[in-house]
């Protein structure tokens, strides 16, 4: 029997498998890792709409029951204890319950990206789901491998144009803030620890820089709410448009697929 009450107007309610979400959070491939080391990389975004709130239905009717729905990280959070706080209302032997919102309201935001029907990606009219920009890979892996690495003057290889989504940045820099004040703790005047502190203070600063780099990109478009055509006539799935960098980075990754979603107000033109 499906737990399925009826939502709070402005909710989605959907089950996810709860088989999958230790599957998916806690593996990958044969290594078993631990859920506060993946910072909520590995959670399920889909789940099943079993609900419908009435507010839902009428800003988003293009979702019905037994689609699926496509939502943010936030929803699943880092485990089920930190979920019961906004998200997760019921479980049973099968299936985890959570109420999603279908657009912002009061100091919630929207945290439903679009839905699955079963044919097709349909975004919330709130959001745009763009490829994620590839290269062309080499012939053979050493061709890969002497095309991704690049030698300091010391000798040193790393890799070079990887990136990283602003998500993971903003983990990193957090993490760093917490180094560099465990270091302060330890005794600054000593000349190992102040070069230590130094080192992540220049680290924080270019990621901050990074981060705030804004500039207009010219994406691919995956799929697009119906209503979007009013603002962007011509607007097609394999078309381009030109977004805000630094808004383009949260992705999703669905069917074997990432997408990147990005708000609409965040597109500059098509």
């Amino acid at each position: 029997m499906v737990y399925s009450p009826a939502p709070m107007p402005s909710y989605f309610l959907i089950r996810i498998s709860r088989e999958k979400e230790i599957q998916q959070k806690q593996k990958i491939g044969s290594i078993i890792i631990p859920e506060t080391q993946t910072f909520m990389m590995y959670n399920v975004q889909a789940g099943e709409i079993v609900g419908i709130g009435k507010k839902a239905a009428d800003y988003f009717p293009e979702a019905k029951i037994g689609d699926t729905l496509l939502c943010h990280h936030f929803v699943q959070g880092l485990n089920e204890h930190e979920a019961r706080e906004d998200h997760l209302i019921h479980q049973d032997e099968t299936y985890n319950y959570y109420v999603v919102t279908c657009f912002d309201f009061h100091r919630k935001s929207n945290e439903t990206y679009g839905i699955w029907d079963g044919e097709k990606i349909i975004p919330n009219k709130d959001y745009i789901f763009l490829e994620v920009p590839t290269k062309d890979d080499p012939k053979s892996p050493d061709e890969y491998i002497n095309s991704a690495l690049k030698q300091s003057h010391g000798g040193i290889l790393t890799f070079a144009n990887w990136t990283e989504s602003r998500e993971t940045k903003a983990e990193k820099m957090q993490r760093l803030k917490r180094e560099i004040q465990e270091l302060s703790k330890s005794g600054a005047q000593k000349p190992h620890i102040a070069q230590g502190i130094k080192e992540k203070e220049f680290e924080l600063e270019r990621l901050s820089l990074d981060l705030n780099n804004k500039s207009y990109q010219r994406y691919v478009v995956a799929a697009f709410n119906p209503d979007l055509i009013n603002s962007f006539p011509g607007l097609e799935v394999g078309g381009h448009i030109y977004a805000l960098n630094i808004a383009a980075q949260t992705e999703i990754d669905f069917m074997n697929k990432k997408y990147i979603v990005t708000k609409t107000n965040y597109i500059g033109c098509a």
